[in-house]
C-alpha cells in the first residue's frame, strides 16, 4: 500500500520511538503497543491502539536523565470516529499516557507541530517544575505514593467552547503518574485464566478465581462483552494491556475486585448499547456499563484499582439486585473519552471509599447517593451535563458523607437545562426535565440527609453556580468549606445562579425543611463572600424561606 506524504509527516515523529525503548527499571515502567494506529477519523482495526496524531511522551527517572524511556501516547475521539449521535466535542481529541514510578520523574513532551509555545498543566496548583528545551516539553513529577492525573494544555491549541468562554484544548493530553504495583493489586498466576490476545472469549465458562490481562490488544467487537463466569472474582489488567469491551461480574461472594493499570475500553460500542438489543442503541437504561455486576446474599465490596476506562457508551458502572449489600472502594482510576452523552462517574454504594481519581465526564460525576461515603482527590474535566457532585435525583435519608479535594479544571455548560453547578441535587425523575424551575411537590419529608461535608473544590476557568439544590428530603448541618471559584461564567447563560427553591412533600404537601446549611472559605477570585455579598459576587440566590439557614464564615 502507497502511504501518502501527509500520512508519513504524521507518522514520522511516531517512528523514531517504535524502537520501543521502554522502562523496566524498580522506579519506572513505561510500555508501548507495536500496533499503534493513527487515525483521528475512523475506528481502527480490533487488533491495533489508536496512538496520538500529535503527542511523543517519554519519561525518565529525574535522578537520571541521560536516557528517557518511551511511554505509549494513547487517543480516543468522539463517537471512535462511528457516529456523531450524542456525540460532544466534534473535531478534537483526548490523548494520554500513563507510567508507573516510584521515585520523581520527568516527564518529556514533543508535539509534532514543532515548538511548545505557551502552556499550562492543570491543575494550576500543583507546582510542577517545567521548562522548555529543544522542543520539548520537560516536566518534573514529584514522587507521591498516590500518584498525580494531570492535563498539559497549549496555548494555541485552545478553543472556545460555544458561549461558556471556556478554553478547551481541541486536543488534550493528559498524564497519569501512578504508583508501582504490589502484591495487593497484583494476582498469582496461579489458579488464573491468562487470556490469549484478539477476540475474547471462554472468560463466561472458565472455572479459574482470577483473569489475566497481560501487555498486549483484546476485542470483544462492538456485539459482545465479557460476561464473566461465577468462579471468578478478579480481573486483572496489566501495564500494557488493552481490553476492548465492558466487564459484568456474576460472582456474589464478599469481594470482586478489578485491579491494575491497563485499558478497559469501550469504543467499539455504540451510545447506549444495549445488549438485549445486539448492542444497538437502547431506550429502556438498560445501557452497557463499563462495570456491572450482581448482589447475592450478604455483603460484597467491589474493588477498583488502577485501571483507565476509555470511551464509556453509556453510565460507566451499575449493579443489579439488593444495593445496599454492596460497597466500592477505588483507587488510581482514570475515566478519558467520555464524548457520549449519560457518561456517567462510579457508583459509590453505602460505605465506600474513593481516592485519587480523574475523571472525564458528560453527566453526574461524583454521585452520592448512598450514606457512609467519603471520596477524596478528584480530578474532573466536566463536559455540558449535570453538577460534578450529584445527590438528588430522588429523595433519600443520607447522613456522613464527606467529598474533599476536588479540582474541576474545565467546564463546558451552556444553559440552565444542563444541571450546572459544583454541588447539585436534581428534581425526580418523575417531575418535568426542563430545569429546577420544574415541579416541586416532588420531595418526601420523612427523609433527612444530615451530615454532609464538601470540602477544598478549586474551579478553574469560568464556572457555574456553587450548588444549585432541589430539596427532595430535609437538609440539616450541611457543610461547604474552603472552595475557590476562579471566575463565573457569563451569566446570560443562567448557569451561575446557585439556586435552593421551596420544595414540598408529594403527599401531604409539608414543606422542605432547612437548617445550619454552613458555607466558609468560599472565594470568587480573591473575593471572601459573606452574607452582606453572598448575592451579589457569591451569586448565591435561595429562597427566602431559607435565609435564616444559611451560615456564612
Amino acid at each position: 500500500m502507497l502511504l501518502s506524504p501527509l500520512f508519513l509527516a504524521l507518522v514520522l515523529p511516531c517512528v523514531e520511538a517504535a524502537s520501543n525503548k521502554t522502562a523496566g527499571l524498580d522506579d519506572l515502567t513505561t510500555w508501548w503497543h507495536s500496533t499503534g494506529e493513527i487515525n483521528t477519523d475512523t475506528p481502527v482495526q480490533d487488533g491495533n491502539v489508536r496512538q496520538s496524531h500529535l503527542y511523543s511522551v517519554q519519561v525518565a527517572p529525574s535522578s537520571n536523565t541521560s536516557i528517557f524511556y518511551d511511554s505509549f501516547a494513547y487517543e480516543t475521539i468522539p463517537g471512535n470516529g462511528m457516529t456523531t449521535d450524542n456525540v460532544f466535542g466534534a473535531g478534537t481529541t483526548m490523548a494520554w499516557s500513563s507510567f508507573l514510578y516510584g521515585s520523581n520523574a520527568t516527564v518529556m513532551i514533543s508535539r509534532n507541530t514543532g515548538d511548545i509555545g505557551n502552556y499550562t498543566i492543570r491543575p494550576t496548583n500543583l507546582g510542577f517544575n517545567s521548562s522548555v528545551s529543544e522542543g520539548n516539553l520537560y516536566i518534573t513529577v514529584p514522587y507521591r505514593s498516590r500518584g498525580y492525573r494531570f492535563s498539559v494544555e497549549f496555548q494555541d491549541d485552545l478553543q472556545s467552547a460555544s458561549a461558556s468562554g471556556e478554553q478547551l484544548p481541541n486536543n488534550a493530553l493528559l498524564i497519569f503518574a501512578s504508583p508501582m504495583e504490589d502484591s495487593s493489586i497484583v494476582p498469582s498466576s496461579s489458579d488464573a485464566l491468562v487470556v490469549s490476545e484478539g477476540l475474547i472469549s471462554g472468560l463466561d465458562t472458565t472455572e479459574s478465581s482470577t483473569v489475566i490481562f497481560n501487555a498486549g490488544v483484546y476485542y470483544s467487537t462492538g456485539y459482545n462483552h465479557i460476561k464473566l463466569s461465577s468462579s471468578v472474582n478478579w480481573v486483572y489488567f496489566a501495564p500494557g494491556a488493552y481490553v476492548k469491551g465492558a466487564v459484568e461480574f456474576s460472582n456474589t461472594g464478599s469481594k470482586v475486585q478489578a485491579t491494575g493499570h491497563g485499558v478497559l475500553s469501550g469504543e467499539q460500542y455504540v451510545w447506549y448499547a444495549d445488549p438485549n438489543s445486539n448492542y444497538t442503541t437502547g431506550s429502556d437504561n438498560n445501557g452497557l456499563r463499563m462495570w456491572s455486576g450482581q448482589t447475592g446474599s450478604s455483603l460484597q465490596t467491589f474493588n477498583l484499582v488502577g485501571p483507565t476506562i476509555n470511551a464509556p457508551p453509556f453510565n460507566s458502572m451499575d449493579w443489579n439486585g439488593d444495593l445496599s449489600l454492596l460497597t466500592t472502594k477505588s483507587r488510581d482510576y482514570k475515566q478519558v473519552g467520555s464524548f457520549y452523552g449519560q457518561t456517567d462517574g462510579l457508583e459509590f454504594y453505602a460505605g465506600a471509599q474513593a481516592q485519587d481519581i480523574f475523571y472525564h465526564v458528560n453527566d453526574d460525576t461524583i454521585k452520592t447517593y448512598y450514606s457512609n461515603v467519603n471520596i477524596d482527590g478528584v480530578v474532573v474535566w466536566k463536559m455540558n451535563t449535570g453538577p460534578v457532585v450529584q445527590f438528588g435525583w430522588a429523595s433519600r435519608t443520607l447522613t456522613n458523607i464527606t467529598v474533599n479535594d476536588v479540582s474541576v479544571i474545565h467546564q463546558s455548560y451552556s444553559e440552565a437545562i444542563n444541571n450546572p453547578g459544583l454541588i447539585g441535587s436534581d428534581n425526580a425523575y418523575t417531575a418535568s426535565t426542563t430545569g429546577i424551575s420544574s415541579n416541586h411537590s416532588t420531595a418526601n419529608v420523612a427523609n433527612t440527609m444530615s451530615g454532609v461535608t464538601w470540602s477544598n473544590f478549586r474551579a478553574e476557568g469560568p464556572s457555574a453556580c456553587l450548588f444549585r439544590i432541589s430539596a427532595l428530603e430535609n437538609l440539616a448541618n450541611l457543610t461547604i468549606s474552603n472552595v475557590w471559584i476562579e471566575e463565573f461564567a457569563p451569566s446570560d447563560l443562567n448557569t451561575t445562579q446557585s439556586e435552593m427553591p421551596v420544595f414540598y412533600d408529594s403527599v401531604s404537601g409539608a414543606q422542605v425543611e432547612v437548617s445550619n446549611f454552613v458555607i466558609e472559605d468560599f472565594l470568587v477570585g480573591t473575593t471572601k463572600i459573606t452574607a452582606e455579598n453572598a448575592e451579589s459576587v457569591g451569586q448565591i440566590n435561595v429562597d427566602p424561606t431559607y435565609a435564616s439557614a444559611m451560615v456564612y464564615r
